[in-house]
């Protein structure tokens, strides 16, 4: 149920911005799902191809409908598992309800791979051109954005305890920030260490010298 309702919260949003066809802000909403941003491209040092892969984006209508679609099919599949869901917490050994719920899952689960499915063929369409190792930044930026880190940090790969590590001292240095504390020496070394490295301070300053200009082509965005 946890991805159920993660996945709700990703497909929901879209199909209501798209039914009145796809603005600057829908887009760049659609290429923010698949780790295409003006932060993402910035510090994979694509300032010069944004406007192509932006481009690829509005051109890819067929695409873009296609998910519409599906999304829009795997919102009534998630719908009714949530509703097959509250009965099933009202009749536990209702074996019809049972039935219904196991059969609305696979729905759902069917539904939402297709979705997922299209995404990563959009991604590869407006992707296409990007050199390897810039595609290698752009994955692995997207992995370390779900640790909530700063966004130059996922240029470097990492392991799942190394970004959980991360994670926890970002926060103590957050919570040390608050308080006008200062930061345990522990978090504070690695979080300097990391910022020090030379992949990483090329990465920030690519963002910053990149993603203005970036964010400008993401709001000329329209329909194709």
């Amino acid at each position: 149920m946890r991805r159920f309702i993660r996945s709700l919260s990703l497909v929901m949003p879209w199909i209501f911005l798209a039914a009145g066809g796809a603005s600057a802000s829908d887009l760049s909403a659609l290429a923010a799902r698949i780790g295409v941003t003006p932060e993402s491209l910035a510090v994979a040092d694509l300032q010069p191809s944004a406007a192509a892969i932006l481009q690829k984006l509005q051109d890819a209508s067929e695409l873009r409908s296609l998910l519409q679609q599906q999304q829009t099919t795997a919102d009534q599949a998630a719908l009714q598992l949530a509703d097959l869901s509250r009965q099933l917490a009202l009749e536990t050994d209702d074996a019809t309800t049972n039935t219904a719920f196991a059969t609305a899952t696979q729905d759902f689960q069917v539904a939402d791979d297709q979705v997922t499915q299209t995404l990563n063929a959009l991604r590869e369409a407006i992707l296409d051109d990007v050199a390897e190792p810039n595609r290698q930044i752009l994955d692995r930026v997207q992995v370390a954005l779900k640790y909530k880190v700063p966004i130059e940090f996922g240029v470097q790969e990492r392991t799942i305890a190394e970004w959980e590590q991360i994670q926890a001292a970002i926060r103590v240095e957050a919570r040390a920030s608050r308080l006008g504390e200062e930061t345990e020496a522990e978090c504070a070394s690695l979080l300097s260490d990391i910022r020090l490295d030379s992949v990483v301070a090329t990465a920030h300053s690519s963002l910053q010298a990149g993603v203005a200009a970036i964010a400008q082509a993401f709001a000329a965005l329209s329909d194709g």
